[in-house]
């Protein structure tokens, strides 16, 4: 009990050492002037950094996930297609759409084909992202939309609140 005491009394007493670094290596200059901000005794947020990190936990890193692109060509569905276009997903329903465990599958299922004659052409204007995968290496383009009538609807919406 003593050694789980010390160890924790350690902890929490060290929780705080850096508690004024800042963003890009900078820190409170916390020796001059009449706004000297006290050091906190405790802090919470680094004795927990990391606990709820499953990922971590786990494992699991970056250079474990295979993140080919080209394996979207399996869930399309034009498995044809070569220069495909990816949905707006700030028009998808927030349930069941924009689940997190769904989302990809959404994504993945509403991609739709830049080159079929089929789809109309304000479909295709609007899409902002796409992928050439004529080109070698594969091509990603960004190409950012401004959609009036949903700012406009969204302002009225959160101006209740």
């Amino acid at each position: 009990m003593v050694f789980v005491n010390n160890k924790l009394n350690s902890i929490f007493s060290n929780s705080c050492h850096n508690w004024s670094q800042g963003f890009h290596d900078t820190f409170i200059d916390n020796t001059t002037g009449n706004c000297k901000i006290y050091p906190p005794k405790i802090c919470y947020f680094e004795i927990l950094h990391g606990v709820f990190d499953f990922p971590k936990l786990f494992g699991e890193t970056c250079e474990k996930i295979y993140t080919d692109p080209s394996n979207l060509l399996d869930y399309i569905p034009d498995k044809s297609a070569k220069f495909i276009g990816f949905p707006r997903t700030e028009l998808f329903k927030l349930f069941p759409d924009s689940q997190y465990t769904i989302l990809q599958h959404s994504v993945a299922k509403n991609i739709i084909n830049m080159e079929d004659p089929n789809i109309s052409e304000d479909i295709k204007n609007d899409v902002e992202v796409t992928i050439n995968y004529y080109k070698n290496p594969h091509e990603v383009n960004i190409d950012l939309k401004v959609n009036h009538t949903l700012i406009k609807e969204r302002a009225e919406f959160f101006e209740d609140f």
